[in-house]
């Protein structure tokens, strides 16, 4: 027990909650110390109370002394400065009950922890308000280290029946007001993603995709990195239902909990998306030490500028939207026994192919806009793609030869992973439209390649607007030289009636599909995309249970291999691997560690 912790919890304490009674500051002094009382009540019917969510402040080693029940007690200097601003703004002279973490917890006691973290949501909901305090600056700037960008306040966010910005002022901004205010730009935007949560648990309509909310809250901050996982259980009941649940205990690695995860999942639902969250992390040692991390578990504690975007639909984490792939997810995935070792991952499949060429990876550069390229005009990395697309080779899956108007398609189709911003498989005619056109190098200019980071958003409008007109401009005297012109002019005609807004949509389109992967080519002939890691001789494999196929690079030790991603075949996405006349010959248990 903390010799810091100055009352005995009793044995029932999962059951209870502890609130702190904070008194005025005596003669109105808001300076004077902090004092308070601690006390439990069931946590089924508390007296009323607020929440208090606040920042960790630059040097979360920083404490101050208050008193509690009359013991001097070391607290964080930001969680004192947020509850002296709550007694600040208390217009009673009586004591106000509050909740907050750095007391209402015992953060040395692991069992008790994991208690309070599994009851958190119901602490959230049944406050009166959260308190959300940012800081001691009246300008709510917002750092890296910042409460918005943290895991465990957005927990708090969304759970809360009323969310209040407090303000040195004491000018608070409530939620909805501060919406609308650009301290919400500068923030990152959060409010859409807190109030599709907020608004979906009101209306009991929410369906969370579990797989698209863990990764897109790896880039958020917290203390231990297991809570990226423990923060998120009230939002996710798939992963409760499979048996997860908070636990601090020594023997609760962060790689254990990582690796239960996986496994849970993979055994609950039969379904490997799971996997479709592995990112290339190992080549970044700035990254947490998680060398006995198995190749097959994602790493939530690991964020780097080149992952690729996931191949799946996981733009909407409220809801769960059916995949658009199918390569094996009509076969449940069936895990196998380890034999002696927990690293192991024995799950069933085919292999089907294996990669004998590899184009050069795309780490397109990100500036303030976060824009795609106009065009592919000057990105060299990409004509390269298309120059091994068209290299000469034995087999070509796409035709009874080699023929270019098939490899064309495919080629198109992979660079948008066979789909765009509807849903459903692209017809060729509307993706000739605007795939071949970003493609083709006819009247853009490398001025207008790409969006200046150092433009303004009507600067950048402007120079897309610029960029179409000369495209179209080209494309009509491109033409007037056709056997067929007034075929090309309806054509044309088309695409310009669209405009550019819509073609913009499609080039982010291939910006997300594209950026940080590399074309591959198999030895059967067969195109796609893969992580930018991929190497020549890594294995195509349909495993079962996957939307997507996925690398398998070999081992030391024959069958055993180590996950490298998802990838994108074209040609294989809808289940046609398993009708191969070669299936069952092909058919094996693979050892993934």
């Amino acid at each position: 027990m903390s010799s810091q912790w100055p009352y005995v919890i009793a044995s029932f304490f999962g059951k209870r909650l502890w609130l702190l009674t904070l008194h005025p500051a005596e003669a109105g002094d808001n300076s004077s110390p902090i004092s308070c009382q601690l006390q439990k009540f069931f946590i089924t019917s508390p007296p009323e109370y607020d929440a208090i969510s606040y920042t960790r402040g630059a040097d979360p080693r920083k404490s101050e002394v208050i008193l509690v029940d009359g013991a001097p007690v070391h607290v964080p200097e930001s969680a004192a400065a947020a509850l002296r601003q709550v007694r600040r703004r208390s217009t009673s002279s009586k004591p106000k009950n509050v909740w907050i973490d750095a007391l209402c917890i015992d953060q040395e006691d692991t069992d008790l922890k994991a208690k309070q973290v599994h009851i958190m949501p119901l602490i959230y909901q049944q406050a009166a308000q959260v308190c959300v305090w940012l800081g001691a600056s009246e300008s709510m700037e917002f750092s890296a280290g910042s409460w918005w960008n943290r895991v465990w306040p957005l927990h708090e966010a969304i759970h809360a029946k009323r969310l209040v910005i407090m303000r040195p002022s004491g000018k608070d901004i409530a939620w909805e007001s501060f919406k609308d205010t650009p301290m919400n730009t500068i923030a990152g935007n959060i409010s859409p993603f807190v109030d599709g949560f907020r608004q979906k648990m009101a209306t009991k309509t929410l369906d969370p995709n579990a797989y698209a909310l863990l990764h897109q809250c790896r880039s958020l901050g917290c203390a231990d990195p297991r809570d990226r996982i423990y923060a998120l259980l009230s939002l996710l009941p798939l992963l409760i239902n499979v048996g997860m649940k908070p636990c601090y205990g020594n023997s609760c690695t962060t790689a254990k909990v990582y690796t239960d995860l996986v496994r849970k999942l993979i055994r609950g639902t039969g379904s490997l998306e799971i996997l479709n969250c592995v990112r290339e992390w190992r080549h970044d040692h700035s990254l947490h030490d998680m060398a006995d991390l198995p190749s097959w578990v994602p790493n939530w504690a690991a964020v780097t500028t080149r992952d690729p975007a996931p191949l799946l639909d996981w733009a909407d984490p409220t809801s769960y939207a059916p995949s658009r792939y199918r390569a094996a997810r009509l076969l449940k995935a069936s895990l196998g026994e380890h034999t002696g070792d927990p690293r192991q991952l024995i799950i069933g499949g085919i292999r089907f192919d294996e990669i004998s060429g590899l184009g050069i990876p795309w780490h397109p550069s990100t500036d303030i806009t976060n824009a795609p390229p106009v065009s592919r005009n000057g990105i060299g990395t990409l004509e390269q793609w298309e120059e091994l697309t068209f290299s000469e080779r034995p087999f070509c899956p796409y035709g009874s030869e080699m023929n270019p108007e098939a490899r064309k398609e495919a080629l198109l189709r992979t660079y948008i992973a066979d789909f765009t911003c509807e849903r459903g498989s692209v017809p060729y005619d509307r993706l000739l439209t605007y795939v071949e056109s970003w493609c083709d190098r006819v009247g853009w200019t490398s001025s207008i390649s790409s969006r200046d980071s150092s433009s303004s958003y009507l600067q950048s409008a402007l120079r897309e607007s610029t960029a179409w007109v000369q495209h179209m401009t080209a494309l009509m005297e491109q033409a007037g030289a056709t056997r067929n012109p007034l075929r090309s002019f309806k054509a044309i005609r088309e695409l310009a009636s669209r405009g550019p807004a819509e073609y913009m949509a499609y080039a982010q389109r291939i910006y997300t599909a594209c950026a940080h992967r590399r074309l591959l080519v198999t030895k059967r002939g067969y195109i796609g995309l893969a992580p930018w890691n991929a190497e020549t001789g890594d294995v195509v494999a349909v495993l079962h249970g996957g939307e997507t196929p996925f690398l398998l690079r070999p081992g030391g030790e024959p069958g055993v291999y180590s996950l490298v991603g998802e990838c994108f075949v074209y040609g294989i996405m809808g289940g046609e691997a398993l009708g191969w006349e070669n299936a069952i010959a092909a058919a094996r248990d693979f050892r993934i560690v």
